[in-house]
């Protein structure tokens, strides 16, 4: 029997695994061949399509609904897909550091792809996207939606959604609630009026856009993306911020880890490190380092140090939290 410490789900950032690519790939084989298993699908593939460079607070900005409920309904598809036994065998059949699994498939992107890909997922028309993309987009916002029209009572005001769709109703430019959603998630890209072109619509989207998002904005910080932090030994005004801090070590002794990386990372002549106490009842207590490194440290220290991460907009800046165990 698969432990529930067996499937990890907290890593903002997306991570790549051969095997667990091809697992993934073989679970959407088994799921498509019967149609019952339409919901299934439909939450593994909004799992799987997070991007390395989208996180869960840009998303949640771009749909204007609050982080919680993003994380609430990807939780909801895990719990749901633990249980099925095709997927259970794949997972059962990896074997990855601290016996952990990451439930997240890597789409490198470019700059330009980067920013379709928002565009898509804020419901804007991008006529020269790549269907790949607009499908991959349209699956995981129309996913979001629907868990949104369930969870209304979470948002801080649920009554604009409402009263934009009724309006955009009562105009003409939308179908009966059941037909449009239905109609929304099986083909998008041809009912899409791009919200530019419709004065009707893009009101729509900038009331329930700006309305969604000033009325979410307290919720979309995540007090694990930065904890507060203890005295630091090193002055830290010398290291850039680059961003959540994506690396994890678990040991039984952490400041003694957490020393001796500093150690190596001396060795290696990088000067701007920074060694701090964690101090948040949302992280397990231990310290945090960061550093700026060189071109080649990481790699040399990621032979050592398996729970090092990059954060790919700033590759060279180093943060990993240095902790006795996993949160609770």
């Amino acid at each position: 029997m698969m432990s529930n410490q067996a499937v990890q789900y907290e890593s903002e950032w997306a991570e790549n695994d051969f095997e667990l690519q091809i697992s993934l790939e073989r679970a959407f084989a088994q799921l498509q061949g019967d149609d019952a298993n339409g919901p299934l699908l439909k939450c593994l593939e909004a799992i799987t399509l997070r991007t390395q460079n989208q996180s869960l607070h840009n998303i949640a900005v771009k749909i204007g609904i609050a982080y919680e409920d993003i994380q609430r309904y990807l939780v909801e598809c895990k719990n749901r897909l633990i249980a099925y036994p095709p997927i259970k065998q794949c997972w059962q059949e990896i074997s990855l550091p601290n016996n952990g699994l990451s439930l997240e498939a890597r789409f490198v992107k470019s700059d330009k792809e980067v920013e379709t890909w928002s565009d898509l997922l804020a419901g804007q028309s991008v006529p020269e996207a790549d269907p790949k993309t607009v499908r991959e987009t349209h699956i995981l916002r129309a996913a979001l939606l629907s868990h949104l029209d369930k969870s209304k009572e979470a948002l801080p005001h649920p009554h604009i959604l409402k009263n934009v769709l009724a309006r955009l109703e009562a105009e003409g430019l939308l179908e009966a609630d059941s037909q449009s959603r239905q109609k929304q998630s099986t083909n998008r890209q041809e009912q899409m009026i791009p919200w530019y072109r419709n004065p009707a619509y893009a009101f729509a989207f900038t009331l329930f856009f700006i309305g969604g998002v000033l009325a979410g904005l307290p919720l979309l910080y995540h007090p694990e993306q930065e904890p507060s932090e203890g005295p630091s030994d090193t002055n830290t005004s010398a290291i850039k911020k680059g961003g959540p801090c994506l690396g994890k070590i678990i040991n039984s002794q952490p400041e003694t880890v957490a020393t001796d990386l500093k150690k190596e990372l001396n060795k290696l002549g990088v000067t701007e490190i920074s060694l701090t106490v964690i101090n948040n009842e949302s992280i397990q207590a231990g310290w945090r380092l960061k550093a700026n490194l060189k071109s080649g440290d990481f790699e040399a220290l990621s032979k050592q140090y398996t729970g090092l991460r990059r954060y790919p907009p700033n590759p060279n800046y180093l943060c990993v939290n240095i902790i006795s165990n996993e949160p609770e």
